[in-house]
């Protein structure tokens, strides 16, 4: 007879249930931001949507050649033009072919326009051009209000996250809600993940549902999963690359991160840890100062070359439009050169924080302003993430006793050295939604070392006790 492993199909029902339930919660905060927009008469673009969902129309249209459409069956379109327009000939011309149009860019030199139909638009199009001087049209939903937006590409990050955006653009069509829905799905995938990476460390499942569920609940999680910004797919692959690399698999972990560097440069934090651990592994094989060496070359070259490769392949419809040699120029040497540096200064700057700030919510970037003035910061639970990174910093020798912690607290700090290492060498315009990267390693951290704590009361004793011999040592250096 066929036997039933109890345990693993609760696993199943428990990973089901969170990924629906961080769906629906995402979902509807996603949806909420729609409807909000909407009523209060605006564009629809959330914080930085205003320039990866552009990008993603962009690209979508001006380099694969497939026209963006409404989802409601008419025809929109963000008619640019040069000169001077009079918007009430616009208007009157419009009611006469029952077309909307709203006039009311101020950074962009264009207006929307929306038709019943294709053809209705291009009667209307067809008058208009007796008296605008048309230089560009982008169909779809209305392009944001933002200076030259229509031309817009992004260089300066890689191109597989506004691809996966215009692919849903172009299966549901272009409307707030479709575009978020690849961050979402990829938002409720990273809090199941999260109980399958706390699961393979701990093989509790209620200690792995804590961090998910935590994880699923915070802030900041909520809002970078309702929203369409890159940093939701980093989270994404920090917790598959801390996970292949928990279960041993170091070559997949690399590929992972790597793989996550084509959706923003941010995931190849992830490379600090594989590499580390890798070169470790081969260390402890074979111990030589030479094998330390050789491994260490051998594998960033390795995952240079392959970050490279795989950057290139799935640029070339970049690269084709903008041309090779401006693509190397803009997207890989420009894009090393621009987060490196500082990219805003002055009053009009959106605020940027160092990345310490994060876990104490200091400096937060604000990602909406509601109605009522009130606005939603990009920050996590701070009283959680402080005392995560505390308890990480204070375990530390923890580490070189408990195999599963260190290879988590690795993934943790060495992310978290990725972005002090930026900050180090110049590039001080860091937003705090750049966290949301570390969020599910904030939390399995927290949920790994609060119990770990309770049921060994002399770890945090011992691991103080490390800590107090080696400041003895630092004194007896500086003194003598």
């Amino acid at each position: 007879m066929l036997k039933l492993d109890l345990t693993s199909i609760s696993h199943y029902l428990i990973i089901a249930l969170l990924f629906t339930l961080s769906l629906t919660v995402f979902y509807q905060s996603a949806s909420d931001f729609t409807r909000l927009e909407i009523e209060r008469g605006g564009r629809g673009y959330v914080s930085d949507e205003v320039w990866y969902v552009s990008s993603a129309r962009n690209i979508m249209y001006k380099i694969f050649h497939v026209e963006p459409r409404l989802s409601n069956g008419s025809y929109g379109a963000t008619i640019i033009y040069q000169g001077y327009i009079n918007s009430f000939r616009l208007k009157a011309d419009a009611r006469d072919l029952n077309i909307s149009v709203r006039a009311d860019y101020s950074k962009l030199k264009g207006f929307y326009v929306v038709a019943p139909s294709e053809e209705s638009f291009n009667a209307y199009l067809s008058r208009i051009k007796e008296y605008v001087n048309v230089t560009d049209i982008v169909p779809g939903w209305m392009l944001p209000d933002a200076e030259r937006v229509n031309e817009y590409i992004n260089w300066e990050h890689p191109p597989v996250g506004k691809y996966f955006v215009a692919a849903s653009i172009w299966l549901l069509g272009d409307y707030p809600l479709h575009w978020r829905l690849p961050g979402i799905l990829t938002g409720a995938l990273t809090v199941a993940l999260t109980y399958l990476l706390m699961l393979s460390l701990t093989g509790n499942q209620a200690v792995s549902l804590t961090a998910s569920l935590l994880l699923m609940l915070d802030p900041l999680s909520k809002a970078l999963a309702s929203i369409m910004l890159l940093d939701v797919y980093v989270a994404f692959f920090t917790v598959l690359t801390t996970l292949l690399a928990v279960k041993g698999l170091l070559k997949h972990a690399m590929i992972a991160a790597v793989v996550g560097g084509t959706f923003k440069f941010s995931a190849l934090f992830l490379l600090l840890p594989v590499v580390f651990l890798t070169v470790r592994r081969d260390v402890r094989s074979k111990p030589s100062f030479t094998t330390l060496i050789s491994s260490l070359i051998l594998n960033t070259m390795l995952a240079g070359a392959l970050f490279l490769a795989l950057t290139t392949l799935v640029s070339l419809p970049i690269a084709s439009y903008m041309g090779f040699s401006n693509w190397v120029k803009y997207s890989l040497i420009g894009s090393f050169t621009w987060h490196t540096s500082v990219k805003c200064t002055g009053a009009n700057c959106p605020i940027s924080s160092a990345p310490w700030e994060w876990f104490m919510s200091v400096n937060s970037f604000p990602l909406y302003i509601y109605p009522d003035g009130s606005a939603l910061k990009a920050s996590g639970t701070w009283p959680f993430w402080i005392s995560s990174l505390t308890l990480s910093i204070t375990l530390a020798p923890a580490c070189f006793k408990d195999r599963r912690f260190g290879r988590l607290w690795v993934f943790y700090i060495g992310v978290f050295s990725g972005y002090l290492l930026l900050w180090a060498v110049g590039g001080r315009s860091q937003y705090s939604f750049y966290s949301i990267q570390l969020a599910p390693l904030v939390y399995s951290t927290l949920v790994y070392a609060v119990p770990s704590i309770i049921s060994n009361k002399g770890l945090l004793i011992e691991t103080l006790g490390y800590w107090g011999r080696l400041k003895e040592l630092i004194l007896k250096a500086v003194i003598a």
